[in-house]
């Protein structure tokens, strides 16, 4: 079977410059995406590369051969470089330009460019370069769970495989006319597997931006805006489904629930926005006591809750008097003063109390009202029998 070479070039410049538009696009209705905005530039810049080699015979070689090559280095270059912008990284001009101005100054060389093999070991070089370099940054970024990282890693490393493969076979199968070029397998092969490369690592580059402002938006609604404690629904869906797993792996599984003794006092004598900063601080301290292995949310008003998964009664209650002593121990700065602040907090354990969260919300209920009850600034653990309990005042 075999491919009419100027078409397969041409569609391919259309197909680059059409996805180019669409990311145009997708940069112009968020600016703030600026991996968009090179993306998009270097697949429209690379457009102009296999419609330059159409013309090939036809225009001077200065545009058909050297500018086409350049446009297509310097697309890859682009991509390169959003990809460093997409991961949060600076990028050097230089780096960007280092490939074209190369090409460049090869091509200063009489020899080389006579040389149609050598040529396309030194374009071949410089563009798989870009490529796996990309590749890598996305590796070193795979940390973050979207799930069109691991395809776009794939594509992008078959590709610079692809083009870096072209060196070897440049050495064996020598092309040096314009009747071998468009005659070639081997090109027509490469220009078909650059064809499926634009299509796919274009959409899959709009799905990694897509996925990562929806992980924000999901991020957002499941924290706490004030003290980035989860939220209360993001509470319950995460624990609950902690819980199961425990309960799968019959595991210890242990209920925190906080309450700030006296918070109404703070909001009456300092203001609200005292009060914002008592919860704000309560909940670093908190959470950097129970450790990175705590679910840890804010149930309303200052009454928090935490989830410790696989952890026994004896270690979570040590972790319980950690927090509480990261609060009572050192005080609150308000503006220029110290404010003395505690915490009173209740404690059920699953292997007691069973897996159901509500149910192990309502043990630690009563504990925390105990707490309160018998003086405040004290840890109390679950009646499992849910003998009737005095309550106090919060």
């Amino acid at each position: 079977m075999s491919f009419h070479l100027p078409t397969l070039l041409m569609v391919s410049g259309i197909v680059a410059f059409t996805t180019g538009l669409l990311l145009a696009i997708s940069w112009l209705q968020n600016q703030s995406e600026r991996c968009l905005y090179f993306w998009a530039m270097g697949n429209i810049v690379g457009s102009a590369a296999p419609l330059l080699f159409v013309l090939r015979g036809k225009i001077p070689d200065l545009l058909s051969i050297h500018l086409a090559n350049i446009t297509m280095i310097l697309c890859l270059g682009l991509s390169w470089a959003g990809i460093r912008v997409f991961q949060g990284r600076t990028f050097g001009w230089v780096a960007l330009a280092a490939g074209p101005a190369a090409w460049i100054v090869f091509n200063l060389v009489p020899a080389f460019e006579a040389s149609m093999t050598a040529r396309t070991i030194i374009g071949s070089t410089i563009i798989s370069t870009y490529v796996l370099a990309g590749v890598y940054e996305h590796w070193l970024g795979r940390s973050e769970r979207l799930i069109s990282y691991w395809p776009t890693i794939i594509v992008g490393t078959i590709f610079g495989i692809v083009y870096a493969a072209r060196i070897p076979l440049a050495l064996v199968h020598k092309i040096d006319n314009q009747r071998d070029f468009f005659n070639s397998p081997a090109v027509a092969g490469t220009i078909w597997i650059a064809l499926i490369f634009t299509l796919a690592i274009s959409f899959l580059r709009l799905a990694l931006v897509r996925e990562r402002a929806e992980a924000a938006i999901r991020k957002v609604a499941s924290t706490d805006q004030l003290t980035r404690a989860a939220s209360r629904q993001a509470f319950f869906d995460d624990g609950s489904a902690s819980l199961e797993r425990c309960a799968a792996q019959s595991r210890e599984c242990t209920i925190l629930l906080f309450d700030l003794d006296h918070f109404k006092t703070i909001n009456d004598r300092w203001g609200h926005a005292a009060g914002d900063q008592v919860l704000q601080e309560f909940a670093l301290r908190t959470k950097a006591a129970l450790g990175p292995r705590t679910l840890f949310g804010r149930l309303g008003g200052e009454e928090f809750v935490a989830v410790l998964p696989y952890i026994e009664s004896k270690d979570a209650f040590f972790l319980a008097e950690n927090a509480r002593e990261a609060i009572a121990l050192k005080p609150f700065r308000l503006d220029d003063c110290e404010v003395g602040v505690t915490v009173s907090i209740g404690i059920a354990f699953a292997h007691r109390s069973g897996y159901d969260l509500e149910r192990l919300l309502r043990h630690a209920d009563k504990a925390l009202y105990c707490a309160k009850h018998n003086g405040r600034n004290r840890i109390e653990c679950a009646d499992v029998e849910e003998r009737a309990q005095p309550r106090a005042a919060a």
